[in-house]
């Protein structure tokens, strides 16, 4: 607050809004309520504060999610959450820092919760600093010109599809109502988040052996690189009959082999 006099001015005091009283560029209020999450979550009682989430001692951000998604550390037979006891994952973190999980992105669909709630309807949203999330752009391959056959789709399009994923990734139950297939209760406590980027791929048949790195980098979206990961729904190769799917680097999925398996 300052106050002018003439031509003179004083500052009585300075704050910002929203409050943020470690100057971390993150509102205290929310890294106090994701210190409750992360308690309630872990069966921790960390204090409740911005101090949890703030900057460590070199000035960096964390990025800190337990390995266990849903123990409290060094005691994995413990269930903090209420649902099937999930197993531990190979590392700590998302490769996310609390700073990128506040400012959010601006997302497609996912971030279903273990029971499959609270679903994103698309556009901006903040992410968690005590989940973690995994996020997936997604490229869609053009049906062929007639009179080809068209590839088949999945029931109730692409969004349902991911939609269904995004939900049994985070699954902890396997309980009915989530989106069709009905999750199985064989996730991992991870929040998938996604965004469409193409829906009009150029059409095309993959060869044997099926190498798609140039096409794949074509499609890339560079703002999307570093933190997403490429997911490609394609049409159909020539190659070993049962290979429904392709990940090196990216990930090209097979719709018409994974028709042809679903049907046989």
């Amino acid at each position: 607050m300052r106050i002018d006099v003439g031509q003179k001015s004083v500052t009585i005091h300075e704050f910002t809004v929203p409050a943020d009283s470690d100057e971390d560029r993150i509102a205290d209020r929310w890294e106090r309520d994701m210190v409750r999450v992360w308690n309630n979550q872990y069966g921790a009682t960390e204090t409740i504060g911005p101090a949890f989430f703030g900057k460590d001692a070199a000035g960096n951000y964390d990025d800190k999610e337990e390995r266990d998604p849903d123990s409290p550390p060094g005691n994995p037979a413990a269930d903090t959450d209420g649902g099937r006891n999930l197993p531990p994952h190979k590392t700590q973190g998302d490769s996310l820092t609390v700073a990128q999980e506040y400012r959010g992105l601006v997302l497609d669909g996912g971030g279903f919760d273990g029971r499959g709630r609270g679903g994103h309807a698309g556009g901006h949203v903040r992410l968690s600093p005590v989940f973690k999330e995994y996020l997936w752009e997604v490229d869609i391959m053009a049906q062929p010109d007639p009179p080809a056959p068209q590839y088949p789709t999945p029931r109730g399009g692409f969004v349902a599809l991911l939609n269904a994923v995004a939900a049994d990734y985070s699954d902890q139950t396997g309980a009915t109502g989530l989106p069709a297939p009905r999750a199985t209760g064989r996730g991992a406590g991870i929040h998938v988040y996604w965004v469409i980027d193409d829906t009009s791929m150029i059409h095309g048949v993959f060869g044997a052996p099926v190498n798609a790195d140039r096409f794949a980098a074509l499609y890339r979206h560079p703002l999307l690189s570093s933190e997403f990961v490429h997911v490609l729904f394609v049409d159909d190769h020539r190659g070993r009959a049962g290979l429904r799917g392709v990940s090196q680097g990216y990930s090209l999925i097979f719709m018409r082999k994974i028709a042809n398996a679903v049907s046989s």
